[in-house]
């Protein structure tokens, strides 16, 4: 249960009960938000509009009270999902009725057949019918049928869609059905059963599409064709669907579809007003946050669009339905408009004249050009450019691409420090005309305005043209909430979250903003404020203005755009922007002149502000740290560095030289987009250049070398950045020939001997119990921690960190998530009871207090498990009755439980840290764990559909009961699944084929060639198409945890070690060709979106476990351990789910995570020898006490060490020679894999390690010839006087 797909109450079926509902399915239930009463009309009920006497063929009509002879008039038909032949009475008299009344409409609400009385198109016959009597006694009625609108509610919502596109429609043959859509009722056969206008109330347009899901899990729609299900009959379904006869002569839509609509999805609508606007139909989508009802606040746009329609045709299908706006001054539905008073002095379409010289820029960057603006350019690769002219010109620019991936231009103002909100900027603009060719390639373009806002942080774009057919493309999710009009026109409104992607203040959680207008238009206005103000009217609340701009963008291709006009205008506009006139503060060393020879650390600048101590292109510190000016510094480890950076900023330093000469200079510095290029000068005057090819990413920090020559004394050395997007660590200065020689990389130390280890390493400071294991059969063969004891420090072994920069690490994600403030911690304590608290969702699941467990018996926080277990035990864990042993998944802060169903991977994380936390901390404190963890592991295996785990594949189910015939590979724990079957007192053998079954549909479910996983999928690893999750085929929140479960069961078991390398492989293959950009896709791959994730970059290095033993894997795997590394920990809204997930991948990583035993039976030993002792490969030269694991048996050995004999006799023999001091000797070293062991002794066998401790090769010649990947090995020569020696080699 992820924090995007919020799957309660009604909406996830397979969590509950079909009782919410009060036994019945329902597509309205008559009325909608409020029926009300309409006593104060005048009015004529139960009119006979077919003359049969029929219930459902009766009609109510109301009048308006304003005096008027004649009205147009609006329909409404009731919900009932086609099942009630007499609602008419409560068709949302309160709402739609009321409405229409005030606003001089007559009011019609008719019955119509059910699918008891008369199967489909009976109900469509009957409204058509009822148009037909109203045109046939309009003189009698009253009615002005000019314009005839029709409404519609559920089912009736249905209704209406169905008149907007068959207008003139007879006999439709669809397939081979063929079916009357008119009929023949009543008297009034000649007359028009057109209608202008459709406004639909969440409509089930097209049940046949349920791939977003149909949460009622009910098919109304088969009775309405005799039974018959959509696979049996598809063409008689097709009959029914909307969507069917959809083309460009249908009549104007608004359609209104709560978000939260647990009866008829939301989604269903939205497609459905998609593919009319495919069509060229006009649309008006509102997709606001309520259920399945008629919302009375959205009753004035109903209106406001009706009068639209009817002021702008009658009858006809008009209202923007044409591209080719011109100025934005036509074209559209008028009704409702709420655009501003943009002044054009100028007609921008009439500017067709191009622009000549300008400046070129090809590299990426962000510059000033005047008139307080300033350009952009990105672009991912290959070629690109584009031209800025300033001036006269103002905003105009060209631009060009060629296969570049994500490439952009902007143009616009800018004010770094958002110091204003567009409140503050007066009526802000924007003018343009500009021509396009070619494409934009990929699946989104956008041509309109972009720009940034700061507190709170937004990314916006109003898109008034794109290169891309469906409408501007890729959205990442953003959601439709709601419509409006600007300019005359009408602009759709979608809003998304991005999670941990790029923005101005680094990777981080932000909301984004696209406005989608309904018709392009390639020259115009844009009255941007009057979009900011709809915008703050439909909940978004505008921060200050960090930037807006003029913008085109492409996802790919090969095209071009020219501006032949392009202007922004506000209050206040001033002219170019740039330093200061003088300096902020004093001028001056940020603390005192610095010695050169010696280190230039690039954070400590001079003082002075911007344009003296530097020159920064805005005056915020995008860093955020060390100092509080404009420059922007980042952390880093051990420090600092100055990052950000473009190609028209430059630090100044204070120095002192020590003497005049040559000195020759190293710079460390990173690009993980371009080369990096510094200019040096000294007073002035340039003295020399630093270059280099750019780094994999802005975290890699590569020297670079040059030499100078520098006078001496105290002069001012100016450091230029002459490219863009640099990160400066520091710059050294050495005399020349002076510089230290290049260091070797450092080699970690000897891999732990899995067999014996000295006292302790195999207990906790508490003398918990973490060692190894016998495997018997083909166990023997494994080589987890789980029979080795020695659990992998790869942070060590690959990245050099420390064991103290590792456990610093451990701290900060401790106090950042437990112990934090409130924007980043999701531990809450309540007295003697915490909760782990689901920022996201606002209330506390299965998953993360289970997840929370875990975290604390790792890392040894007892209180804080105890709490957490308290609050779990007391409001979440059923006791009894039907879900005896389970835990309900959702409850609220205060306990109150909201779905008292489970969810998989809680149980099995609550059973695993229960069991850890009896084996680490005993029974004997506020809790008996092991005694809890044995009810549970007891009551999963109900013997039917009630077993957490499914009884005939034993693989974990979805959800016991209700959906327990598919599974959700993310809760494939094979690691767990097998400590169950070694440690539960019952159902021992179904926990051991549940593990062996467990690995296996985890290699079943990893794609042949992506190797993704999806969301949900079958027991054969087929993805598993769902109602109530239509992203449940594809790879997205809960599939990325597939990694951390299948690395975690490769190094704590590796009982299916071959298997869980290839899936890793093809996984981690899939992410490099990606770049590590997107974080959903679909299962084979393709279609990527999103940006990768924090809990990505944990879960996929994790995975990287299963890549560890080829050392052909080490660049991938040392990108995803540095990725996950460098991480930022998560704050804001959603931390909770992709904070956890990344803790628990470090805790892996870290190698905290260990395997909690039980006390073990340990035995004494006395191992004795003169001058040294060798046990179990170790060699002893002093008397000592170990723990030791031998022929299954854990020993505390006492070794116990007889000095040798020193007469010289007694030592013939012994001696080492000058070049043999360790008794060995390797030539030569480095080598390319042939080398020679020399050594006095008789080799008895000769042993090649990687730095996993693993055995790559074996020989007993003393002549070695191997093929070894280049790298770091070690190598042990057994002899045959008993020593055991271990050398270091290096493959080259």
């Amino acid at each position: 249960m992820k924090k995007i797909i919020t799957l309660i109450g009604a909406a996830f079926i397979c969590l509950s009960s079909y009782s919410q509902w009060g036994g019945g399915f329902d597509f309205g239930g008559g009325g909608g938000a409020s029926s009300g009463s309409l006593s104060g009309y005048t009015n004529k009920q139960n009119i006979d509009y077919v003359g049969d006497n029929h219930v459902g063929h009766k009609l109510d009509i109301y009048y308006p009270n304003d005096g008027k002879e004649t009205h147009n008039v609006i329909i409404h038909i009731y919900g009932s999902a086609w099942g009630s032949n007499d609602s008419k009475g409560a068709a949302d008299h309160g709402t739609v009725g009321k409405a229409a009344l005030d606003a001089g409409y007559i009011f019609v609400t008719p019955n119509h057949r059910t699918y008891n009385d008369a199967l489909w198109p009976a109900q469509i016959n009957d409204i058509k019918a009822v148009v037909r009597y109203l045109r046939g006694n309009k003189e009698e009625l009253k009615i002005d049928d000019s314009f005839i609108g029709i409404s519609g509610f559920s089912s009736g919502g249905h209704l209406a869609s169905m008149m907007g596109v068959t207008n003139g429609e007879t006999t439709v043959k669809v397939g081979g059905e063929s079916i009357d859509i008119e009929g023949n009722l009543g008297k009034f056969t000649n007359e028009s059963s057109r209608i202008d206008a459709v406004c639909d109330w969440s409509g089930p347009v097209d049940c046949r599409d349920k791939s977003c899901g149909n949460p009622i899990n009910m098919s109304p729609e088969n009775d309405m064709v005799g039974g018959c299900s959509p696979q049996q009959c598809p063409d008689k379904h097709a009959t029914l669907g909307t969507n069917t006869y959809i083309d460009a002569n249908d009549v104007p839509h608004m359609i209104c579809h709560g978000t939260t609509d647990n009866i008829v999805p939301s989604c269903e609508g939205e497609k459905y007003a998609n593919n009319l606007k495919k069509a060229g139909v006009y649309v008006e989508w509102y997709n606001p946050g309520h259920g399945h009802q008629v919302n009375g606040d959205y009753t004035d746009e109903m209106i406001k669009f009706f009068n639209g329609v009817r002021e702008n045709s009658t009858g006809g299908n008009t209202g923007g339905n044409t591209g080719g706006n011109t100025g934005g001054n036509t074209g559209g539905n008028t009704g409702g408009n709420t655009g501003g008073n943009t002044t054009t002095v100028t007609d921008p379409c009439s500017k067709t004249t191009s622009y000549s010289g300008g400046t070129r820029v090809t590299g990426n960057g962000i510059k000033d050009i005047g008139n307080g603006y300033n350009y952009e350019i990105w672009r991912d690769g290959n070629s690109g450019s584009m031209t800025y002219f300033g001036g006269d010109a103002d905003c105009a620019f060209k631009a060009d691409w060629n296969n570049s991936g994500d490439f952009l231009a902007r143009v616009g103002y800018y004010d770094g420090a958002a110091t204003k909100k567009y409140t503050d900027l007066g009526e802000i603009t924007a003018a343009y005309n500009y021509k396009k060719s070619g494409n934009g390639g990929g699946s989104y373009s956008y041509i309109g305005i972009y720009g940034w806002t700061k507190s709170p942080l937004i990314e916006y774009y109003i898109v008034d043209d794109s290169f891309t057919p469906n409408g501007g493309g890729m959205y990442y999710n953003a959601q439709t909430i709601g419509t409006y009009q600007v300019d005359g026109v009408t602009y759709t409104l979608k809003k998304g979250t991005r999670v941990n992607a790029p923005s101005i203040e680094g990777n981080t959680t932000f909301t984004q903003v696209f406005a989608q207008r309904s018709s392009y238009q390639t020259c115009g206005t844009i009255n941007v404020t009057e979009h900011f103000k709809n915008w703050e009217r439909l909940g978004i609340q505008m921060g200050g203005i960090y930037d807006c701009k003029i913008l085109c963008e492409v996802g790919g291709g090969q095209g071009s755009i020219e501006y032949t006009y392009a202007t922004m205008s506000w209050d206040g506009q001033t002219g170019a922007a740039g330093g200061p006139a003088e300096p902020s503060e004093p001028q001056g060393p940020y603390d005192g002149a610095i010695k050169i020879p010696g280190t230039v650390e690039a954070e400590n600048y001079d003082k002075g502000g911007n344009g003296f101590g530097y020159k920064d292109s805005d005056n915020t510190n995008e860093g955020g740290e060390y100092r509080k000016d404009g420059v922007d510094v980042v952390a880093v480890d051990g420090g600092y560095a100055v990052g950000y950076t473009t190609s028209s900023e430059w630090l100044t330093y204070t120095v002192n030289v020590e003497k005049a000469g040559k000195y020759d200079v190293e710079a460390f510095a990173s690009n993980g987009n371009t080369d990096i290029e510094i200019d040096l000068f000294i007073d002035d005057n340039k003295v020399g250049s630093l270059s280099g090819a750019g780094s994999e990413d802005w975290d890699t920090y590569v020297k670079l070398t040059g030499s100078v020559t520098l006078p001496a004394g105290e002069h001012i050395l100016k450091v230029a950045f002459a490219s863009d997007y640099n990160n400066l660590d520091y710059i050294k200065f050495y005399e020349e020939g002076t510089a230290p020689e290049e260091e070797e990389p450092s080699t970690p130390s000897t891999p732990s001997e899995p067999s014996a280890s000295a006292n302790g390493s195999f207990f906790s400071e508490d003398g918990a119990y973490f060692g190894p294991d016998c495997g018997t059969g083909a166990e023997a063969n494994y080589k987890g921690a789980y029979y080795t004891g020695v659990y992998p420090r790869v942070f060590q072994d690959y990245l050099g960190k420390s064991d103290a920069d590792v456990q610093g690490k451990l701290d900060q994600l401790w106090n950042h998530y437990f112990k934090g403030n409130d924007n980043s911690k999701v531990y809450y304590e309540n007295g003697n009871e915490a909760y782990i608290y689901d920022t996201g969702n606002s209330d506390v699941r299965s998953e993360g207090m289970s997840y929370g467990m875990m975290i604390c018996v790792q890392t040894n926080h007892r209180d804080e498990f105890d709490k957490l277990w308290s609050f779990a035990k007391n409001h979440m864990w059923h006791k009894g009755g039907q879900w005896d042993g389970y835990f309900a998944w959702q409850v609220g802060t205060n306990g109150q439980v909201k779905d008292q169903n489970c969810a998989p991977d809680g149980e099995l994380y609550f059973m695993m840290s229960l069991l850890f936390a009896a084996n680490r901390w005993g029974n004997d404190g506020k809790h008996n764990y092991m005694e809890d963890a044995q009810y549970i592991l007891k009551a999963m295996w109900k013997g039917n559909n009630g077993s957490l785990f499914n009884e005939q594949h034993m693989v974990v189910t979805f959800q016991p009961y209700n959906c327990s015939d598919f599974s959700d590979p993310s809760y494939d724990l094979p690691a767990f699944v097998d400590l169950f079957s070694r440690w539960s007192t019952t159902n021992k053998d179904k926990w051991a084929k549940a593990a062996t079954a467990t690995r296996d549909h985890l290699k079943k479910s990893s794609h042949s060639s992506s190797g993704l996983f999806t969301d949900y999928n079958n027991f054969d690893g087929t993805p598993k198409y769902v109602d109530f999750n239509s992203n449940a085929h594809k790879y997205m929140y809960d599939a990325m945890r597939c990694a951390m479960n299948v690395g975690m069961d490769y190094y704590l078991f590796g009982a299916d070690a071959a298997n869980q390398t290839a899936m890793m492989t093809r996984l981690i293959n899939h992410f490099e060709k990606n770049g590590y950009r997107n974080a959903r896709f679909d299962w084979d791959g393709s279609n990527g979106s999103e940006s990768y994730t924090l809990g990505e970059t944990g879960a996929n290095a994790v995975g990287c476990f299963a890549l560890m033993d080829d050392p052909a894997n080490d660049s991938k795997v040392k990108t995803n351990l540095k990725k996950a590394w460098d991480a930022s920990l998560m704050t804001g809204q959603y931390r909770y789910y992709d904070g956890l997930v990344h803790y628990l991948s470090m805790l892996h990583l870290c190698g905290s995570f260990k395997i909690w035993k039980p006390q073990p039976n340990i035995e004494e030993k006395t191992v004795e020898g003169v001058g040294e002792v060798t046990y179990l490969g170790e060699i002893y030269t002093e008397s000592t006490t170990i723990t030791a694991f031998e022929d299954c048996q854990l020993y505390n050995v006492t070794i116990n060490v007889t000095p040798r004999a020193t007469t010289p006799e007694e030592n013939v023999g012994n001696e080492l020679t000058e070049n043999d001091t360790e008794g060995v000797k390797l030539a030569p070293n480095p080598s390319d894999g042939n080398f020679t062991i020399f050594t006095s002794e008789t080799i008895e066998t000769i042993e090649i390690l990687n730095l996993m401790g693993q055995i790559v090769a074996v020989s007993s010649d003393a002549n070695i010839k191997v093929n070894l990947a280049e790298g770091a090995y070690f190598v042990r020569i057994l002899t045959a006087e008993g020593n055991s020696y271990i050398e270091k080699m290096v493959v080259k």
